[in-house]
């Protein structure tokens, strides 16, 4: 598969749960997360799009919503499991 074609489909992974997330559907999200993490999207990318959400929805709705979520326990999953130097 092509390097432009790699990024597409990366870049449809992190579409399809950000859109998952506004439309409150917090398990499918975790699932693009998931999807999109295992495709080979980088952790700093994931970062950015939690920073955004909780810049564009407002901390009110990410600490309500998006905090307890199985979507974020995934995404605390992945960071803890770098920090402690496991392989994807």
């Amino acid at each position: 598969m092509s390097g432009s074609a790699v990024w597409r489909r990366r870049k449809r992974l992190l579409l399809s749960l950000t859109n998952a997330v506004g439309a409150g559907r917090m398990r499918q999200a975790a699932r693009e997360l998931v999807k999109a993490y295992i495709h080979g999207v980088e952790s700093a990318a994931l970062d950015d799009v939690f920073e955004l959400l909780a810049w564009n929805q407002g901390i009110g709705f990410f600490s309500s919503e998006i905090g307890p979520s199985a979507l974020f326990q995934a995404y605390k999953l992945i960071k803890n499991g770098e920090k402690q130097g496991k392989s994807r």
